[in-house]
């Protein structure tokens, strides 16, 4: 699952915590460390005057020898690391026992003098360097534990209000209701303002198409009923002729029958309807010129179910199918099977017809009765042959649909 708003925040924000609390312990570390050597360099150079003039009266005492020595010439270990002989500060580590040593030299009347002192004498060690650490550590890691506490209340209130529209347009996908706005976040009314806006858009451009096709399909039905009843008053009914104008009338009229059927506002006011043998019997009659044009070999197997949706839609998607199967291959195995989870329309062999990308309306039509019911509609193109499938229930969109 993709992280949310919320979680995206205190994640960054923890991250970046984190880096800045190592370097915080850095910085304590070494920043404690120069501020030592700093403060006893400092110390040395304000008591250098004293302990130079103790020393050539030779009235240097003990303690301050032990903190301080005053020597003519360096240790060569030290003499070999001190970067210059001029007056001033420096700061050496000894090579062999690994100890720092801030040494001051002093220009006494032409001969110089080294003041030599170990800076870790004055440092605090053992326990009260542990407490030092602890407290310094300690008070930033709470200042860490307050921040994400904020933080996370912080991105909660922020993602708040998206994860809101999010769980909203996910309820209903379809709701092209406006939304409300749920807090005054500039990017969050914007996008609110941009969704109600499509949201109208759509919602108007589907009563415009519903309207266009509710009025057309009541204006074809005036003409097909003249047409209709001029043929029946015409020469012979059994003429081939006669009989194909009489199957584009119906067809004409079949087709008005749907659209008016798709206009409708819900699909609440469709029925059930039984799909078994009877129900596929006109429809294959209908089907029987393209059949034979085509040499297909065509076999079904129904198993009887009862669906909620109206007979001539669900007729219509299944004769659009199989008309599709005819017209697109020539000697083909063609198999139909039917049951409470789907329909399946295998077309297996034969010599493929390219009849470009477009399938026309009837496929068209078929998409359309699939989203009208909530169906799942797909078609498989494989070397052998395609299959188009509707899955009727959603939980069984994982069923196999090899060709078989």
């Amino acid at each position: 699952m993709n992280p949310g708003i919320e979680q995206k925040i205190n994640r960054s924000f923890m991250i970046g915590a984190a880096v800045l609390l190592g370097c915080y312990a850095l910085l304590i570390e070494f920043g404690i460390h120069a501020l030592e050597n700093h403060l006893s360099g400092a110390f040395l150079q304000t008591v250098a005057p004293q302990l130079v003039d103790a020393y050539e009266h030779g009235a240097l005492s003990s303690p301050d020898e032990a903190q301080i020595q005053v020597l003519p010439s360096l240790p060569a270990e030290l003499a070999a690391q001190l970067p210059s002989r001029e007056p001033g500060l420096y700061n050496l580590r000894h090579p062999n026992i690994d100890f720092e040593f801030n040494v001051l030299v002093v220009d006494r009347d032409g001969r110089l003098l080294y003041l030599v002192q170990r800076p870790d004498l004055f440092e605090l060690e053992g326990w009260q360097d542990f407490l030092l650490d602890t407290l310094l550590i300690g008070g930033g890691a709470s200042l860490l534990l307050f921040s994400s506490l904020y933080i996370r209340s912080t991105a909660r209130r922020i993602g708040k209000p998206f994860d809101s529209l999010a769980r909203h347009l996910d309820a209903d996908a379809r709701a092209l209701e406006p939304i409300t706005l749920k807090d005054d976040t500039r990017e969050y009314v914007a996008l609110v303002n941009a969704l109600n806006q499509s949201h109208a858009r759509v919602k108007e451009a589907l009563a415009r198409e519903k309207k266009f096709t509710h009025y057309v399909s009541h204006e074809f039905r005036t003409p097909l009923t003249v047409l209709k009843l001029a043929l029946s008053k015409m020469g012979d009914a059994e003429a081939p002729a006669m009989q194909r104008a009489m199957r584009a009338v119906w067809e004409m009229e079949n087709l008005t029958g749907v659209l008016l059927l798709l206009a409708r506002r819900t699909e609440q006011d469709d029925g059930h309807c039984l799909l078994d043998e009877a129900l596929l019997a006109p429809l294959l009659e209908r089907l029987a010129i393209r059949r034979k044009s085509s040499a297909a070999e065509f076999s079904m197997h129904v198993s009887p179910c009862q669906l909620p949706a109206h007979p001539l839609l669900l007729g219509c998607l299944i004769e659009n199918l199989l008309a599709n199967a005819f017209i697109h291959s020539v000697g083909a195995r063609v198999y139909l099977r039917t049951d409470a989870s789907g329909i399946q329309i295998s077309n297996l062999g034969g010599e493929a017809i390219e009849h470009g990308e477009s399938h026309g309306i009837g496929l068209i039509l078929v998409e359309d009765i699939c989203k009208r019911y909530g169906w799942h509609f797909s078609m498989v193109v494989a070397p052998e042959g395609v299959v188009a499938q509707v899955v009727f229930n959603q939980s069984m969109m994982n069923e196999d649909t090899s060709l078989t």
